[in-house]
């Protein structure tokens, strides 16, 4: 079986890469908009419960949880996103804040619109935008994590290919098959560059958008 073709299968990576970022944003997400819109003890509550999150270094606390859980897809999902949807709380909660108090909001809160109905429909929108730039370039953050780990024997597990597994099982033959290392370690690069110049773009475009209106 030749090596090249297994390298580029990126589907590991990506697949769990994108279901973390997914299940991170939607929760952060939440939380930050609860949050934000009642503000009081909801605020209170969620944002100590973020700040506890935010004190251990997000690589340190995946690690130590993928250790615990043990190697396997949705370990890796879930240790991930459970380190990486306080950002998304923090930006949303910030922008809650803000909207809530604008008149459109006011108005539907007096015309008794029920909360849930204010955050889907009004606030929701107004956040959704942050979110998108935001989850694009969580997704680089989110395949590093993957690969490194992959490399520390908790991600994908041997026969299927993964960029992490696969620099792992590499390094022992750099001298005599560097390829074996060369090539995931360049799908890692172009795949993390590539989603960071895309959440760049859509943040300039983003901001263009807001100075026009």
């Amino acid at each position: 079986m030749p090596v090249f073709p297994d390298h580029l299968r990126c589907r590991a990576c990506l697949g769990i890469g994108f279901a973390a970022v997914a299940l991170s944003a939607c929760l952060g997400t939440a939380v930050g908009l609860v949050a934000g819109y009642f503000k009081g003890w909801a605020d209170e509550v969620f944002m100590r419960i973020t700040d506890m999150f935010l004190a251990f270094p997000e690589m340190v606390a995946a690690i130590a949880l993928a250790g615990i859980m043990g190697p396997g897809d949705l370990n890796l999902v879930f240790a991930i996103s459970c380190v990486s949807w306080t950002k998304y709380a923090r930006l949303s909660r910030g922008i809650a804040l803000t909207t809530r108090e604008a008149l459109y909001v006011k108005s539907a809160r007096l015309s008794g619109v029920s909360p849930v109905m204010i955050i889907i429909r009004h606030i929701l929108p107004t956040v959704r935008p942050s979110m998108t730039v935001l989850a694009t370039i969580g997704m680089a953050k989110g395949i590093l994590s993957v690969s490194a780990l992959g490399f520390l024997g908790f991600g994908v597990q041997p026969p299927d290919p993964e960029w992490g597994t696969l620099l792992m099982e590499g390094k022992d033959y750099l001298f005599i098959a560097p390829h074996l290392s060369i090539f995931p370690g360049l799908c890692i690069m172009l795949t993390v560059l590539s989603f960071n110049l895309v959440g760049d773009r859509l943040e300039n475009l983003r901001s263009s958008n807001s100075g026009h209106q």
